[in-house]
């Protein structure tokens, strides 16, 4: 049975995998966005979005270091969730109580995502803060699939 494997180097696997479940999960949300529309995306995607990362965050908390219960741990999180996504950019102001994030390079951008496809990831990194760093909140001000130069998220305690 072994003429029916390719044979890949180990350190290549999770590259590899990596690779192939973010070209899938795109592929599917941005499916389903074009068939449903952008509205009725957001309403049935964008809860399920923010169980997953939720639901994420709390399984893989149980395998990682402890993360800080602030905006630094929040974007420890969302910087490797970000470099996973190919996803490049720089840290331009970071304190426990505020972390701001530029981001230049964006595989989903460049591919010719949605606005909605960068809101539908947003519920997901909400859904991840909510155990990460209960009030805290995750938002973008910039984001390059509305035009602009290039996406900017910040992470800070909710307001009020």
């Amino acid at each position: 049975m072994s003429e029916y494997v390719i044979p890949i180097p180990e350190e290549q696997k999770g590259p590899l995998v990596q690779q192939m479940l973010a070209t899938f999960w795109v592929s599917t949300v941005l499916g389903f966005i074009k068939q449903a529309g952008t509205e009725e995306s957001m309403q049935i995607m964008g809860p399920m979005m923010e169980n997953i990362g939720r639901s994420k965050a709390e399984s893989m908390l149980r395998v990682m270091p402890p993360l800080e219960d602030n905006a630094l741990g929040f974007a420890a999180w969302t910087n490797t969730w970000e470099e996973l996504m190919g996803i490049e950019g720089r840290i331009i102001e970071a304190s426990p109580e505020r972390v701001v994030k530029v981001v230049d390079k964006c595989p989903l951008a460049e591919g010719g995502a949605r606005p909605v496809m960068c809101e539908l990831l947003s519920c997901s990194l909400k859904g991840a803060g909510s155990v990460i760093s209960p009030g805290f909140i995750f938002y973008t001000t910039h984001t390059i699939t509305q035009g602009d130069k290039q996406c900017r998220w910040v992470i800070e305690h909710k307001k009020g």
